[in-house]
């Protein structure tokens, strides 16, 4: 157990909303725009516009964030910058431009973190780890922005699914109860084909974000380990799924966030869901979900809450917080 708690949390959206029918008439005009959009449980997503950067929706969700926890950005004393595609540049990380965008300089070390969609649940495990040592407050943010690895041509079940979004966390000592419970995390390179995204620098040509396995494939191999997952993090912490308050789980798509539910027997009204409106935000869904959740339902001190994702790699993680005053 390490004593910390969430102080505050942020999220930012492109202003670009594309509609799933608009993506289906582009990558698969002769299938019923109806039926896939009810398949994937995805009415809308956010796309960036031409010139935004992934650092500039990091620096706004950030921004957020502080705000909600009463800090200035010199207080941060780490920033972990989470996506799955690469961020703006390989060198320096794209981190180090966040800081720069906030004004932060000297004070504050950075580094870039790519877990796949399994990222954020483990920049947080990271920054919890980092508090409980005497380094905080301490920055998360996911920043997810894909569009440029989208391709009707090249990949129509990827073109259709992913949205971008960018949301933050920050983390801080905490001795009031407030605690990081416990962690789960694994990777298998057994299934690192199930979904990629080459470097193209490496292949030389134009890459897209692809899935290796049939939807029905990826979604059973998804829930397993999501049950895995979170069935250790909570033995580990001594308590089960039903004491849990509230359960993040991540969102490739409707259909499987509705698989994750069944599976663990946890209602809706315990969950926050963003995929309809959002789409697949990779690494920044359970981000986004959990500043829905502060924001809008009614979290209490000792409060139980569960983030868990599953991601390419094939990565598995969970964390279980207990929420103290915020």
């Amino acid at each position: 157990m390490i004593g910390v708690r969430i102080r505050g949390t942020g999220s930012a959206l492109p202003d670009r909303v594309v509609t799933t029918d608009q993506v289906i008439a582009e990558a698969m005009p002769d299938r019923d725009a109806a039926a896939v959009r009810t398949a994937l449980g995805i009415d809308t997503r956010r796309w960036l516009r031409p010139g935004e950067t992934s650092a500039d929706l990091a620096t706004r969700a950030i921004q957020a964030a502080l705000d909600d926890a009463g800090l200035p950005a010199s207080a941060l004393r780490r920033l972990i910058y989470v996506d799955s595609s690469g961020g703006d540049q390989v060198c320096p990380p794209t981190s180090n431009d966040v800081l720069l965008r906030l004004g932060v300089h000297n004070t504050c070390g950075c580094f870039d973190l790519n877990n796949a969609c399994v990222g954020f649940v483990s920049g947080l495990d990271l920054a919890a780890r980092l508090v409980g040592t005497g380094e905080g407050p301490v920055a998360v943010v996911a920043s997810e922005t894909f569009r440029r690895y989208l391709h009707a041509d090249l990949e129509p079940r990827t073109y259709v699914v992913f949205g971008e979004a960018a949301a933050a966390a920050i983390l801080e000592p905490a001795s009031d109860g407030a605690a990081l419970l416990g962690a789960d995390f694994g990777n298998d390179g057994r299934d690192r084909d199930a979904v990629t995204l080459p470097f193209s620098a490496h292949t030389r040509q134009r890459e897209a974000v692809r899935f290796g396995l049939s939807a029905r494939e990826l979604t059973g191999r998804a829930v397993d380990n999501v049950v895995r997952t979170c069935s250790a993090v909570t033995e580990q912490a001594g308590v089960s799924i039903d004491d849990v308050d509230w359960v993040l789980l991540h969102q490739a798509n409707g259909s499987i966030m509705d698989a994750f539910l069944k599976a663990l027997d946890i209602p809706e009204s315990r969950s926050i869901r963003v995929v309809r409106e959002l789409g697949s935000l990779g690494a920044a869904g359970v981000a986004v979900a959990l500043d829905r959740l502060l924001r809008t339902r009614p979290v209490k001190e000792g409060d139980l809450v569960l983030i868990a994702s599953v991601g390419a790699g094939a990565a598995r993680g969970a964390v279980l917080f207990r929420m103290g005053e915020r």
